[in-house]
């Protein structure tokens, strides 16, 4: 082990064009002297007792693997916090107030930590309005239990290029950092971005010819005087007019540890393009205007996400990729609880690398109005070694959406699995019990979980096993009337935006399959709450099924219909109440 007398760090130029003064030093952005992983930054003295034993155990752990992620990562904390040099920002001038900016003092504390090598900027109990505070390297913002950060309601105060240009992504954040390493937001503190007001005076910033919008589109929301409940219209700018709370591009080695995020104008934690990044112990309470995506993972790299709890207007969890060269890759999201008017865990929609070697496991979904689990390859991307397991979801309008479609190139999925997956689907909108922006709710039948590509697209080897659906039914055909014979009316639609309503009515009300080589359903449950018109199950252009125990409960009709399909084997259908004699037909069988 090296000696304990560490190196004092030179300055750490943000960029090769850093031509600051009193910088005879500036060198490349060198990694931490000591346990680089995970952003430990020391001074030059001698560690005291704890201190030692704590780096000692990190040490002996990190070499020798006898402990976990979770445990390393633990101690990794207590020693930084013994460790870090700390920077009050009312040491710099910050007041609590609402009224009174602390944004100087608060961005005057961060440069000094950064100048100085590393630190923690410690924010106490108290408010603090801020405008935009951009993070750097080795720098981490500490926000104390009591603690918030209030994000300015002055739209002008807030640096967004008109332009939709992703290499100016950082900006867009009320907090927010590009080309860093080493940072992190940590505490019991919260950060509050007034979204609704901002997107209010945004939408007056448009109207007055300020800011150029291609929306111009009004929304309608329940707003309360006194005891009455009334909709009022608000102007509802486009979403790159709107500020983030957290946007990290283009950072490496982050943590976000413990604080809650609230109320953004948009989507409310982005990272883009981001290596080794952990999201742990976060609350997300956003339902302050559209388009509040709680965590957005766009092209990064070596993410987990992981103890979250996310309530928000929009997808919950959701992974993007934006440029063609680039993907979501080597991705865990566990143990975490969502709710969405959208999905909870999304794929897309932008997808134009792709998503591969992702998992996702350990999720209670609730009151979301769209899928639990949603995966879109639309844009000519991939999706690809993805397992989704241990699902819980209730009170949801869809359980799993699979698409390969064509919306900006043939995009394929391969070796997805869906294991142990319990979904229970409402008659009623789901996620009523939220909704302050009111969706259409158009009078439909139900839909049944999708997985499809388009005729031109691949999707193979997918694997459902242990999946328990709960229906409500009740579909009629005084709504929709739909039939395996309609299927093909699909295939114009595969360009569209995708949602797993996108094809309008579909012939099954449990489980519906196209386009697909290699599909394996294992220890299947469907069980329906009402009578329903259409089949349980159809497979529409299956090459090699595999049907290995699949059980359908208050259902008369024949259980499987296989159209125009191949199977490999069908083993163990069961339906008590099946009248058809019949546990599968086949239709059209050309393979």
């Amino acid at each position: 082990m090296k000696a304990l007398f560490l190196p004092e760090m030179k300055y750490i130029a943000e960029s090769e064009n850093d031509t600051r003064a009193n910088l005879p030093n500036k060198v490349k952005r060198p990694a931490p002297p000591f346990f680089d992983k995970y952003g430990i930054i020391l001074k030059k003295r001698i560690m005291n007792k704890r201190e030692f034993i704590l780096s000692l155990l990190i040490a002996v752990f990190s070499i020798t693997g006898n402990a976990s992620e979770d445990k390393k990562f633990e101690l990794m904390v207590q020693s930084k916090n013994y460790i870090l040099q700390q920077y009050n920002i009312k040491d710099f001038g910050a007041v609590d107030s609402k009224t009174e900016y602390s944004t100087g003092a608060v961005q005057a504390a961060v440069d000094k930590a950064s100048v100085a090598g590393g630190g923690r900027v410690y924010v106490p109990a108290g408010t603090y309005l801020i405008s935009p505070i951009k993070l750097r390297s080795n720098v981490e913002l500490y926000l104390e239990e009591g603690a918030t950060l209030l994000g300015t309601t002055d739209r002008t105060k807030y640096n967004i290029p008109e332009e939709k240009n992703y290499n100016l992504a950082g900006e867009r954040g009320l907090i927010w950092a590009e080309g860093a390493s080493n940072i992190s937001i940590r505490g019991k503190g919260a950060i509050d971005g007034q979204g609704e007001a901002v997107a209010e005076h945004t939408g007056r910033l448009v109207a007055e010819g300020v800011i150029t919008d291609r929306n111009g589109s009004a929304i309608k929301k329940y707003v309360e005087d006194g005891n009455t409940k009334f909709l009022r219209e608000f102007p509802r700018p486009q979403e790159e007019n709107r500020p983030m709370l957290i946007a990290l591009y283009d950072c490496k080695d982050v943590v976000l540890d413990g604080i809650h995020i609230k109320n953004a104008a948009t989507w409310v934690t982005t990272l883009w393009r981001c290596d080794n990044a952990k999201l742990i112990n976060l609350t997300v309470r956003s339902r302050a205007f559209w388009n509040n995506d709680g965590i957005d993972i766009i092209d990064c790299t070596n993410t987990l996400v992981k103890n979250c709890d996310i309530d928000s207007a929009d997808d919950g969890i959701c992974l993007k990729s934006h440029m063609r060269d680039y993907l979501c890759e080597n991705i865990t999201i566990e143990n975490c609880t969502v709710s969405s008017s959208a999905s909870a865990i999304k794929f897309g929609t932008a997808s134009e690398g792709g998503f591969r070697n992702i998992t996702v496991r350990n999720i209670t979904v609730k009151d979301t109005f769209r899928s639990a689990v949603a995966i879109e390859s639309v844009d000519g991307g991939i999706a690809e070694n993805i397992t989704i397991s241990d699902i819980r979801a209730t009170n949801t309008w869809n359980a799993i959406f699979l698409i390969a479609g064509t919306r900006k190139g043939t995009s394929t999925a391969k070796n997805v699995t869906f294991e142990n997956i319990y979904c229970e689907i409402p008659a009623s909108k789901p996620d009523a019990v939220h909704a302050n922006y009111t969706v259409p709710d158009r009078k439909r039948n139900l839909y049944p979980s999708l997985i499809t590509g388009s005729p031109a697209s691949d999707i193979e080897n997918v694997k459902i096993k242990n999946f328990q659906l709960v229906i409500a039914g009740g579909g009629t055909t005084n709504i929709a009337n739909s039939a395996v014979s309609h299927l093909p009316e699909m295939d114009g639609r595969y360009g569209r935006y995708p949602e797993y309503d996108m094809f309008g009515e579909l012939p099954a009300w449990g489980l519906l399959c196209r386009n697909v080589k290699g599909l394996l359903l294992e220890n299947i449950k469907l069980q329906l709450e009402q009578a329903d018109y259409r089949n349980p199950v159809v497979m529409d252009n299956i090459s090699d099924i595999m049907i290995k125990k699949l059980e359908v409960i208050n259902e008369q009709k024949t259980p499987v219909i296989l159209n125009n399909s191949s199977a490999a084997s069908i083993k163990d259908i069961k339906s008590q109440a099946n009248t058809s004699g019949k546990m599968y037909e086949v239709y059209n069988n050309e393979k």
